[in-house]
């Protein structure tokens, strides 16, 4: 099959693209920027046939503007579309997350009309500000106001748009993915770190549905080989972990760091940290920061900015890590046949998860 993959530069998109170009399959990557296992096209070079050359081809494609002709000539040639970009910063304005996250969806849409079409969500469309105890599909996208950060509300809204524009497309929402590779998830919590001390509100002892990447990948894979199956399909490791414990596992088995050590923050008091370097950050002008650096297409960049403008806690953060978020997998199971890996079960010589 050929697969046009958006966002292939990325941690997900990259998972994404080399696992089905293994498969055999001829994968057309779509991004700012080319992957560095990926071959770059020209618009007078011409596909290479798919039964004989699988592999990774990139044409690139800022999303947040319609297709450039290089690409729609080709959109009659895929079978199906995995767009995973996007920007998952939960630090940036109003105009940039539409763009990126809601304009872009759209734009993918609109150049693919008639190809089978993977969305990329995440477990961040449900109600950021209750307990989840093995939520259902149909219990997210609740209203606007519920959410807390530009990031929520433009992954709802992006999901709207697949919703109504292609009734028959997959919805993946994965739950925070970690793996080799992993650019977001452990890189925020453990910038956190001080003197082998991780302060977190409610202390991680909340329990929370991961997503290993290989689980990830096995579920786009599934639909791609299951086009008669849509809506939206959760995704995770199997049994969900107390946080606390999946990182020092995390960190255990990385072999850069030490296991850490926790300290809860109050509730309160951590909403209050949160708004304290929110406030300090909007006066620097932080996100707009953010965004000029990823304009210029410059990663060495884009980390300094983040670095410097991001808040070191967000509300957004606080809300997330203050209730537990475990997610119900049946639709997973039945419906793409996919049965998730426990990517931190215990390995042989590991020390069981209740040790002290």
């Amino acid at each position: 099959m050929s697969i046009v993959v958006t966002g292939a530069s990325g941690f997900v998109g990259g998972a994404v693209a080399r696992s089905l170009a293994e498969s055999g399959h001829q994968v057309i990557s779509l991004s700012r920027t080319c992957p560095d296992f990926a071959e770059p096209l020209t618009g007078d070079i011409g596909l290479p046939n798919t039964r004989q050359r699988p592999g990774v081809w990139h044409l690139d494609w800022d999303i947040r503007y319609p297709a450039p002709e290089v690409v729609k000539e080709r959109a009659d040639a895929a079978q199906a579309v995995v767009h995973t970009a996007g920007c998952m910063n939960d630090w940036m304005t109003s105009s940039y997350a539409h763009a990126v996250n809601v304009t872009g969806t759209r734009n993918v849409l609109d150049a693919f009309p008639n190809t089978r079409f993977i969305h990329f969500s995440c477990a961040l469309v449900y109600d950021p500000q209750v307990d989840l105890d093995g939520a259902y599909e149909e219990s997210a996208l609740v209203t606007a106001g519920r959410y807390t950060s530009e990031l929520e509300r433009s992954l709802v809204e992006a999901e709207r748009v697949v919703h109504r524009v292609r009734p028959d497309a997959v919805i993946l929402r994965p739950g925070p993915i970690y793996g080799a590779g992993d650019r977001n998830t452990m890189p925020y919590i453990l910038k956190r770190v001080e003197n082998g001390v991780l302060a977190l509100p409610a202390g991680g002892k909340k329990r929370i549905t991961l997503c290993h990447i290989d689980n990830a990948v096995a579920a786009v894979e599934a639909a791609v080989k299951n086009p008669h199956i849509n809506g939206p399909i959760n995704v995770g490791d199997p049994e969900p972990y107390v946080l606390q414990k999946a990182i020092n596992t995390i960190l255990a088995r990385s072999e850069s760091q030490n296991i850490v050590k926790f300290e809860e923050m109050p509730a309160d008091l951590s909403k209050l940290k949160a708004w304290w370097w929110e406030r300090k950050a909007k006066m620097a002008g932080g996100a707009k920061k953010i965004e000029k650096a990823m304009a210029r297409q410059n990663p060495e960049a884009l980390k300094k900015a983040r670095a410097k403008a991001r808040p070191l806690l967000t509300r957004f953060a606080v809300r997330q890590l203050v209730h537990d978020r475990t997610l119900n997998l049946s639709r997973l199971n039945t419906l793409l046949g996919v049965h998730p890996v426990q990517g931190l079960a215990p390995r042989t010589g590991e020390l069981p998860e209740d040790h002290e």
